[in-house]
């Protein structure tokens, strides 16, 4: 969606010091100088940052082709024809205030997500699980901060049928204006941790702090084994709709009546709405059954418990909270972000791959963005200029769809097109496909399995074996032991995959 820069003017209350085109078209937020790729159509917050201040980077901005800023105050020396220039007491505010302008048009099934760990973990579940039968917009990543809600919430469309967003705080008095963006129809509360404890009174005050996002919301999920938390939801929202599940608990709304580890995989056995399901989620550990648990009483919520929904669980990919990066074959940079594919991620992506610079040569390889609610002629050619403003020197195309970006793509550009993933594996193994000393960023929806096309294109190295010295380790804790003061206990650590639950 696109907004006349006029109303934006408006809907901000700002003091408008130039704006030669009044009905010029605002489509996209701009936070970074760094990250244009719709010059004319994206409007730029100057933000005050600790490190950084976006006042600086105004002229750059402009240079490539940006012409319409929000900002406190004119830059020193800049010179800005032809922009629009819309000053503010405070720029955050300012992006805070169109965001939740932006969202009051829609009216949608929205799942506000808070809690200490495990946000982003639940919100991409929930993603996984239904993105084949709803159109889902979300956070990018974890975009949860005070201008990251924002931007995410700014993707809302008239085509998306359901929200999920998750919000994250470190000190009180942020998540009242989170909570005004976001707006939820529904709220989960995934648990309660020592998490940015730092910037609370006492665990308590950051409690309240965080149930200030289920203000609007009709229904609340969280678990009732969580006794501070069920309590505090119990006191503060009486006249809401709480749905809680328990392992222990014969009164809640969903119950596991049966948990069961075998090797990396975990059986369940749940009590919902009079019936028994069963599932299998591919972890062991409890924390991730939890955040699956967390998600099933969503489902339950929104009125989604189905068989094929269910049945999904088995398949829940790891949730990979950065783009891995791997050495490739013939010196080659893979970066891989083969779990999903959709506008929002495709230029983080992109961003990302542009900051490798020590490759002569960037490649994507990029399937149909699968179910995106818009248009395939406006979103093929969106991505052929995110293509173009990210100095991409070859295209790779795998499905049907995607063949719409061939015309909008720069002339002269180096592409080819394939309608499967085998069929792409099979030129690679023919060599009529070669890498050589080039960055290659693959970025693939779920449904194309682009981990075997990042497993081929990976560097094989030899399996490496830890060895450790566990009569060390005692006597290393025994030598230090000695320089405690009597009394001084001692507490060990161990750090493992899944570390923190992401959250």
């Amino acid at each position: 969606m696109s907004y006349p820069v006029q109303t934006i003017a408006r809907v901000i209350g700002a003091r408008v010091l130039q704006m030669p085109r009044p009905e010029a078209e605002v489509a996209h937020l701009l936070l970074d100088s760094r990250q244009v790729v719709f010059p004319r159509s994206s409007l730029f917050f100057a933000l005050q940052g600790r490190r950084l201040d976006g006042h600086d980077f105004v002229q750059e901005a402009w240079q490539q082709g940006v012409r319409h800023f929000v900002v406190e105050r004119l830059p020193a020396n800049a010179a800005l024809p032809e922009a629009t220039i819309l000053q503010v007491p405070d720029a955050l505010a300012a992006l805070q205030r169109l965001a939740a302008w932006h969202r009051s048009h829609f009216d949608l099934p929205v799942v506000g997500i808070t809690g200490s760990n495990g946000k982003t973990i639940v919100k991409e579940w929930l993603y996984q699980l239904l993105h084949p039968f709803v159109q889902v917009v979300r956070n990018p990543r974890s975009y949860n901060s005070q201008s990251g809600v924002p931007l995410s919430v700014w993707q809302l469309g008239p085509g998306h049928e359901l929200a999920l967003f998750e919000a994250g705080i470190s000190r009180k008095g942020e998540m009242e204006r989170l909570a005004a963006i976001i707006r939820p129809t529904i709220g989960l509360f995934t648990n309660l941790g020592p998490a940015h404890d730092e910037g609370f009174a006492d665990r308590q005050e950051k409690l309240q702090e965080k149930l200030q996002l289920f203000e609007t919301a009709a229904v609340i999920v969280a678990c009732r084994d969580q006794e501070e938390v069920w309590a505090a939801l119990q006191a503060r929202f009486a006249d809401r709709r709480l749905f809680g599940w328990s392992r222990t608990d014969a009164g809640a709304d969903m119950r596991v009546v049966r948990e069961e580890v075998q090797g990396q995989r975990t059986l369940l056995t749940v009590q919902l709405q009079g019936h028994e399901l069963e599932l299998e989620v591919p972890f062991a550990d409890r924390a991730s059954v939890e955040n699956a648990l967390h998600c099933l009483a969503v489902c339950a919520v929104l009125g989604r418990a189905t068989p094929e929904v269910v049945a999904r669980f088995a398949r829940l990919e790891p949730v990979a909270m950065r783009l891995e990066l791997k050495e490739g074959v013939q010196q080659c940079l893979v970066v891989n972000d083969s779990y999903n594919s959709d506008l929002g991620s495709l230029a983080i992506a992109l961003q990302f791959l542009e900051q490798q610079g020590n490759r002569p040569r960037r490649t994507l390889i990029l399937s149909d963005i699968l179910q995106s609610g818009r248009d395939a002629e406006v979103l093929y050619c969106d991505v052929a200029r995110l293509v173009a403003g990210h100095g991409i020197d070859r295209f790779i195309g795998v499905g049907r769809a995607v063949r719409a970006t061939a015309p909008h793509l720069p002339k002269g550009m180096d592409t080819a097109f394939f309608d499967t993933t085998e069929a792409l594996l099979a030129a690679i193994d023919a060599g009529r496909l070669a890498f050589a000393n080039e960055a290659v960023l693959i970025k693939g929806a779920r449904d194309f399995a682009f981990e075997r096309v990042a497993n081929r294109l990976a560097r094989k190295v030899h399996n490496t074996v830890l060895e450790v010295h566990l009569g060390a380790l005692v006597h290393n804790l025994s030598v230090f032991s000695k320089y405690l003061e009597p009394g001084v206990r001692t507490m060990a650590m161990v750090k493992a995959a899944a570390y923190g639950s992401g959250g």
